[in-house]
């Protein structure tokens, strides 16, 4: 789905007052977990990009971001698979960070 014509992505937490501060926290982190996984494909290092696609996985799902947590899930096991497709793990890391620039609160 294109960036321009896709809408914010939601925390499913996103009315708790509890959760405001931490969930304003993870949107602030997206922007360095972004410019973070594209840097780490460009160098290549795909071992590095699934243990960030593991980290985001978990956060996103633990903050109520429940389609973050699966593209970056696909983006892990991707990078983790025995047959890597370099092609693949890009489209799917564009997914992520596609994703990643449209959380919001």
């Amino acid at each position: 789905m294109p960036t321009e014509t896709a809408g914010p992505i939601h925390s499913q937490f996103r009315g708790d007052p509890d959760l405001c501060e931490l969930l304003e926290q993870f949107v602030d982190a997206a922007r360095g977990r972004r410019e973070t996984l594209a840097a780490s494909f460009a160098a290549g290092f795909i071992s590095e990009v699934a243990q960030q696609a593991h980290q985001i996985k978990g956060a996103g799902g633990g903050y109520g971001y429940a389609s973050l947590s699966e593209a970056a899930a696909r983006l892990e096991a991707a990078c983790r698979s025995s047959e890597q497709n370099i092609d693949q793990i890009g489209q799917l890391l564009q997914e992520l960070i596609d994703q990643l620039t449209r959380v919001s609160v």
